[in-house]
């Protein structure tokens, strides 16, 4: 990038290549005059940029992407969650009993972090630990729901709108290399390209190829994350633009 940022304007190139003087040129006029000498050096310099970018963040995409396909498919298929949430709202009508809260017949997932918060008369006991105990007591097994859903705390720490920005920029990437390619097939016709230029537009051109069709899987993966996603939040009463705050992402 810095590099990209370093390149000689078109007069400045044309100065340092038509430079004829006695005296040597500075070192980074000389760097620079290395560099104007390579045939489309700025074509070749964007398109190892663009690609860079995408080895660089190629992966963390398939990462973040397999972590949640992974938390949706936990929550959709786990059992026990559903009746752990039941056995919370009974709680919070009993104790809200006598008042208009005392008969709700839900609560949002944001309501989850205040559990920790909410203390017994003595300040010993959360509302949290006394349902966990409640639980361990009347099903020990129920309680395995955490252990179910445990990969959900690294899907918390994903940012789908992130996710979606870097698939974004892997097509900017991959059409900005599609130009710089065909500007300089077409800057050659009447030229004959050196061996190296040759040899770097094919190493290109098989990126292009094999890049766009794993640019093009993963969008497809993505969308199905995203309707996954807006299922489970309908799913539990939340709006299909669901997007967790800090407090929803710590629950």
């Amino acid at each position: 990038k810095k590099l990209l940022q370093m390149l000689p304007t078109s007069q400045e190139a044309e100065l340092i290549s038509s430079y004829k003087g006695e005296m040597q040129l500075a070192p980074a006029e000389q760097f620079l005059s290395q560099i104007i000498s390579v045939p489309f050096y700025a074509a070749r310099i964007s398109c190892m940029y663009s690609k860079r970018f995408f080895e660089t963040d190629i992966g963390d995409v398939i990462f973040d992407l397999q972590v949640l396909m992974e938390a949706c498919a936990g929550i959709k298929g786990c059992k026990r969650f559903p009746i752990v949430l039941q056995m919370i709202l009974q709680i919070g009508n009993y104790l809200n009993y006598g008042t208009p809260k005392g008969s709700a017949a839900g609560f949002m997932l944001e309501s989850l972090s205040q559990l920790a918060g909410c203390k017994s008369f003595d300040r010993s006991t959360t509302l949290l630990q006394y349902i966990a105990i409640l639980i361990e007591e009347k099903d020990p097994g129920l309680g395995s729901f955490v252990q179910e859903l445990s990969i959900c705390s690294k899907a918390a720490k994903t940012d789908v709108n992130d996710v979606e920005s870097k698939l974004k920029g892997f097509t900017n990437s991959i059409n900005n290399i599609r130009i710089e390619i065909e500007s300089m097939r077409s800057d050659s016709t009447n030229k004959v390209l050196s061996e190296d230029a040759v040899l770097f537009i094919e190493n290109m051109e098989k990126f292009l190829q094999t890049s766009s069709a794993q640019v093009a899987q993963l969008t497809e993966t993505f969308r199905g994350v995203k309707q996954d996603l807006k299922t489970i939040a309908e799913l539990f009463g939340e709006p299909a633009d669901f997007k967790p705050t800090e407090d929803r992402k710590s629950t």
